[in-house]
Formats: C-alpha cells, structure tokens, sequence
C-alpha cells in the first residue's frame, strides 16, 4: 500500500514540561483555519531539552515555541538569535530553517501589546515585576523599552538582583512588599500557579495587574474584590501569537482570539498512543494505565480476539489491505464492549495511514504520538515478528516506513513525547506529572 504523497503539510509545535495546558495550539488552530494555511500545530514533550530538540528536527518540525522550563536552554541550542533573544539569552520562538536554528523572543511583544490594548500609556509607570526567570526577563525588557521604572522580587533575591543589575532597574526584598512599604501602578506576575511570594493584600494599592497564567489565577478574586483592573494572560499569549504567525508564516494578523475552543481533549474517555513499531506503546501504555488507573487495551490483541487470527496470519492470507479494513473496526469495537470506560489505546503502527482512523484519534481520542529514531527502534525490535519489516535490511525498512508515516503521525497527535531511551518510568511520570498540572488528573 503506498500512501507517501497524500499528506505534504506544513507542522509547528509549542515545547514545554508541563505543556498539556497550553491553549497554543488552540489559537494556532484558528489562524491556521481562517487563513486556509496547509498547517498543523502540535504539544510536544520531554525531560532534556537539547534530546526534544533533536527529535523535532528528527521530525522535520520548522517552526516551535518554547515555555517553561526551556526557554534558555533552548537558546542556548540555537545557531542565530534576534537582537530580543540575544539580550534576552532565552528564546520562545525558534525557527528551523535550512540546517540552521534561529532564536527570537516574541514574549517583549506580546506583553506590550496585552498593556497597551488594556492601559493605553504605561509610560513612567512604576511596575513590580514578579519573578526573574525567562518570562519575567522579557516583561522587563519590554517595560524598560517603553521608559517604565521597574522593581523586581523573587524568591531568591540574588536572581532578584543579577536581573536589576543586567536592567539597569531595581530589586526589591519580599519582605519589603509584604510590609507594602513601596506603592506601585501596577503588577506583573510571571511565577506559575500556584506559586506566590506573599500575600494577595500586600498589593491592595495598585491600580491593574497582568497575571501571565491564563488558565488559573491567585489574583483575579484579589482584583475585583479590590477595583483593580485585571488583565488575563490570555491577551500576552495571543500578543505573543500575532508575531509568531509573522515569523512563521510571514503573515501579519489582528485576530480576535477570545473564543477559541476551551476543550482540552486530554479530558477524554481514550488516550491513544501511535508511533513506529518498536516506539513503546505497549509497554508505556501498560505502565501508564496502571499509573493512572485506566483499562489498557492493545489493538494487536483485540483484532486477533475479533478475527480468531495472529496479525502475521492475516498479512500472510488475506494482505496488508484487508488488514487496514480489519483495523478501521477498532473504533467500533471500543465503543460496543468499553462503552464510557476509561482506556489507553496502543494502536498498531499503521493505524494512522487511514483518514477516517486519524479523524477518530484527533476527535475522540487524545493522542500521543511516541517518537524515538530508527537505531533506538532497530535495537527494540524481532525483525521476525514484523510482517512489514522481515525482508532486507531492518534499519532501511525502518527508516523506508518512518518517511512514509511521519505526517500520519504528526496530524494524528495532540501531543509528542520523545521516549529514545530505556527509562520507561521517568518518561511515564513526565506525562503523569504534566496531566496533574493541568488537572486533568
């Protein structure tokens, strides 16, 4: 069956950990669609960022947008930076481009932009800055370049200070706020919910405050119990957007983003895990169900239940093409015999070749596609045991099938987590970690 020229697409991704929350790809969907671009915007996930990096070169990524925790190591990674990033030394927006890996910092706009759509002038403005990590960097950078006097606090007041110092601004004690010996005009918190420094009344004075976490809040109650004007960090997010879209697709936008989607498909009943044959699914799906306590389920297994057949007697007797039909009836059988039950799904490797099998898995389904390279693959796999890859060189076959399946894979997916190495459980306990933060669990 040949299916190497029915998907020719263009796809973008946004790395992060945890980064099941992000409503980035939701924003990306919209432009995407309203622009009739040939386009697909995934979530992609790991614990080393050179490691997710690599795989998404691996998977001819071009564009990505990095959050928390990668924003520096990220740009440490890059070949060439815009003259933002390199003050920055941190980067959320990387394009691959000809070999090359090119870092920007579209965050300084996309703060200005939300303060300015919502306050107008902040010129001379005395500002608290929250935090001093990434975020925190390009929020100072964009209010200095807009002549405000800024004051940073942090946790730690050494970071605090090296950012002040590097700003030519000021840093400010925790304690100092907590005691509300310094008024402000307004306040910007980059920490991540739910994490505070003091108390929500040590700011009872100021007049408006923008909240980089646009999913959960500690202040937004505080501001309106307070008359303080809050602006939501889905403004900086999608200020952010619009310069990202430039970048990317050298298309300048001004679209309305206020009603995108609020799903979260990591909600639903099946999450389903596609990938090459030797990528895991099996056996991270049967540690991840018993993490998380869902009903695992391996689709090998449930067409050789239906069809009283192993998988090679099929290929062998009726041909890969009947197979497909066999494993298109999958999503049938789910639903008659695990009705509303919670499940994790390990498809077969070629389950995305199907248009109708990728609507299922994008629609009803969470899907994690898991992405390891072809010497991981080939030591994992018993060339035997593979009806597609028994003639010739394993390693051809495998590299053969990854070109012709990776854009199956890729507009399949909501998320991708790379799983190269062996350590089974660390890879579990990142997607265990990320459903919590985003309280799908």
């Amino acid at each position: 069956m040949q299916h190497q020229n029915s998907l020719k697409n263009r796809i973008f991704a946004v790395a992060g950990k945890p980064i099941i929350h992000s409503n980035s790809s939701k924003i990306f969907k919209k432009f995407i669609a309203q622009n009739k671009l040939d386009a697909k915007y995934i979530k992609a996930c790991g614990n080393d960022a050179k490691i997710l990096l690599n795989e998404l070169i691996y998977n001819d990524i071009e564009g990505i947008n990095i959050t928390a925790p990668f924003k520096e190591d990220f740009f440490n990674l890059a070949d060439n930076y815009s003259k933002e990033a390199k003050f920055l030394r941190a980067t959320n927006t990387m394009l691959l481009n000809n070999g090359g890996l090119y870092a920007y910092n579209s965050d300084v706009f996309g703060v200005y932009q939300s303060l300015k759509k919502n306050l107008g002038k902040i010129e001379n403005q005395k500002i608290l800055v929250i935090g001093a990590g990434g975020a925190a960097k390009a929020v100072v950078y964009a209010l200095k370049k807009h002549k405000c006097h800024v004051y940073i606090v942090n946790r730690s007041a050494e970071k605090a200070k090296k950012l002040s110092q590097q700003f030519e601004c000021n840093h400010i004690d925790i304690e100092d706020i907590r005691k509300n010996k310094i008024d402000f005009h307004g306040v910007v918190n980059t920490l991540e919910y739910p994490y505070s420094l003091f108390e929500t009344e040590s700011l009872k004075n100021i007049s408006w405050l923008l909240d980089a976490n646009y999913k959960n809040s500690l202040y937004k109650a505080f501001c309106i119990e307070n008359n303080i004007k809050f602006i939501d960090g889905m403004g900086w997010l999608t200020g952010h957007a619009l310069k990202v879209f430039e970048i990317f697709f050298d298309i300048k936008s001004s679209m309305d983003f206020s009603k995108i989607n609020k799903e979260n498909e990591a909600n639903r009943k099946i999450i389903s895990l596609i990938g090459m044959p030797g990528s895991g699914k099996t056996s991270l799906g049967k540690l991840l169900a018993e993490q998380i306590s869902y009903k695992f389920i391996d689709a090998d297994l449930l067409i050789e239940k239906k069809t009283n057949k192993n998988i090679s007697e099929i290929f062998a007797q009726d041909g890969e093409e009947k197979f497909r039909e066999i494993e298109s009836e999958i999503p049938h059988w789910i639903a008659e015999e695990f009705g509303d039950k919670k499940i994790i799904l390990a498809t077969g490797g070629g389950f995305p070749l199907s248009a109708e099998n990728r609507e299922w898995l994008q629609n009803h389904t969470f899907c994690i596609y898991l992405s390891a390279q072809t010497p991981t693959l080939a030591k994992r796999l018993n060339q035997n045991q593979r009806p597609l890859l028994q003639k010739g060189s394993l390693t051809e076959n495998l590299n053969n099938l990854f070109q012709i399946r990776r854009l199956f894979y890729l507009n399949s997916c909501h998320l991708l987590i790379e799983n190269n190495t062996n350590k089974l459980n660390e890879t579990v306990s990142l997607l265990v970690e990320d459903f919590r933060k985003s309280g799908i669990l």
